[in-house]
């Protein structure tokens, strides 16, 4: 829980979308020299639950591995329905797709 809260290396709850979970957390490696490969988690929870914090831990070991993990919420259900699910997961990939090279990580 410390180096969620507390690590400079995560960048937490960067808004992407206009739905109040639309929000995604960015692990970044402590070497920041050239383009990092970058890996999207979107956590599974049967539609109902599921937090992007749940990929913590895989943020931080891929980060000290050398890669950029982006954790992406969404709505569950009974805030969304499984059509808002897709739309907001499929907003939270291009935005990472978009947006990444600002961070230090390969958008390709």
């Amino acid at each position: 829980a410390y180096y969620y809260f507390f690590s400079s290396q995560v960048r937490r709850s960067i808004v992407y979308g206009d739905q109040p979970r639309n929000r995604l957390d960015l692990y970044l490696p402590i070497n920041n020299a050239g383009l990092k490969p970058v890996v999207v988690f979107i956590t599974g929870g049967a539609w109902i639950i599921g937090y992007k914090a749940w990929g913590s831990l895989l943020g931080l070991q891929l980060a000290e591995k050398d890669f950029i993990v982006a954790c992406i919420d969404y709505r569950n259900f009974p805030q969304g329905t499984i059509s808002d699910m897709v739309k907001d997961t499929s907003q939270g990939i291009s935005f990472v797709l978009n947006n990444i090279a600002e961070y230090g990580g390969d958008p390709n």
